[in-house]
């Protein structure tokens, strides 16, 4: 593996959908896929062969279970079982801050001026009229920190910004955003983070974690400080460098690790169980604002709704309920169909436009054959 400048490698220009920027990969298949008429085998030669360092793919289903891990077979990689997942934080979130709301703590159509200062968004005119269920589905017009040229620049300068402040900070002014339109933004679940700190008294990594323990899920935890194993990127087939050091501190938006185990367990309690939120918060999630133009396409997949943290896709005649990820290190896709109780739940510690493209076109278009 060749280690190149991540910073210059970067600014060559980013077309994949990381957490910080959900793009289309439609026109992203594969133009020469492995062979072998199995999907499992294709998916470990697709893997293979575009060099990912790891990847894990969990298929449940009522015929049986699909699981495989793979390793590329290269000396420096090491096994990894627990993934960054990106914006998949933003549904575990999500959970979190509903159950404030079923304690009546917290209200949905409440305006976020009862816990967030006007001169914190001096540059959204509309700021009165943002209520929290507006950040919940991304319709508050307010832009994404992530996109303005700072915050990547001090994450790879290894200078990333820790706190909810600084990232608030960095809400750029986009005229192009307004109330009520669908413009995903990552700002809106730092913004839900800090209002629940505020709400609850207490810092939000701790409520996330004592969450999943007390559903008995301790492996899922929210984590800052970014510590959890390899990571790899990769701009293109021919180089790829160890990225596992870089810290890209993120929060409610996108800083929960877990395991496939975890997340397929967490997925059964939430949609086929019901044990973890009432029928009203669920009917609340699941009730779905048209993504119009911001659709995601990634190959056959095409996500067009998005509920409160929940994305949704049509197969056929089936609807699934979860949310993609990405970070500058890792990759997610967490998925169930709440009719069945199927999931499909695919995880890798490689990022950049060549492993992203990958993961998200090849590699997901075997796996759903497989449903």
């Amino acid at each position: 593996m060749t280690h190149r400048s991540p910073l210059k490698s970067i600014k060559r220009g980013i077309c994949f959908p990381t957490f910080a920027l959900l793009i289309s990969l439609s026109a992203c298949h594969d133009d020469n896929p492995a062979t072998s008429s199995d999907p499992k085998e294709r998916i470990v030669a697709l893997a293979r062969e575009n060099n990912l360092p790891t990847l894990t793919v969990l298929i449940q289903k009522d015929t049986g279970t699909y699981a495989l891990h793979y390793k590329s077979p290269h000396p420096d990689i090491q096994e990894i079982e627990t993934y960054g997942i990106g914006s998949t934080t933003k549904f575990l979130s999500a959970l979190v801050i509903m159950k404030y709301v079923e304690q009546s703590h917290l209200h949905l159509d409440e305006p976020i001026s009862h816990y967030i200062a006007a001169k914190d968004l001096t540059t959204i005119s509309w700021f009165s009229a943002i209520t929290l269920r507006h950040l919940f589905n991304h319709t508050s017009g307010i832009p994404d920190y992530t996109q303005n040229p700072t915050w990547l620049e001090a994450t790879l300068n290894g200078t990333a910004l820790a706190t909810t402040r600084e990232k608030i900070a960095l809400i750029p002014s986009d005229n192009n955003y307004t109330l009520g339109q669908f413009r995903y933004s990552n700002s809106n679940y730092i913004l839900l983070q800090q209002i629940l700190e505020q709400a609850s008294g207490q810092p939000a990594q701790k409520i996330f974690n004592d969450f999943y323990v007390s559903i008995g899920l301790p492996g899922i935890r929210l984590d800052t400080g970014d510590m959890y194993g390899q990571a790899f990127y990769a701009q293109n087939a021919l180089s790829s460098q160890n990225v596992s050091a870089w810290q890209e501190h993120y929060g409610f938006d996108g800083a929960a690790y877990a395991s496939a185990d975890d997340l397929a367990t967490l997925l059964k309690k939430v949609f086929i169980g019901k044990t973890i939120l009432q029928e009203g918060s669920m009917t609340a999630m699941t009730t779905w604002t048209t993504m119009g133009d911001r659709s995601l396409r990634y190959g056959d997949v095409t996500i067009d709704r998005y509920g409160l943290g929940l994305m949704q896709f049509q197969l056929g005649d089936r609807t699934f309920v979860g949310h993609p990820g990405g970070t500058l290190k890792y990759q997610s896709f967490v998925f169930i169909e709440p009719a069945t109780g199927t999931t499909i739940i695919l995880l890798t510690n490689g990022a950049g436009q060549h492993y992203t493209k990958a993961f998200f076109s090849s590699i997901l278009n075997e796996a759903i054959k497989i449903l």
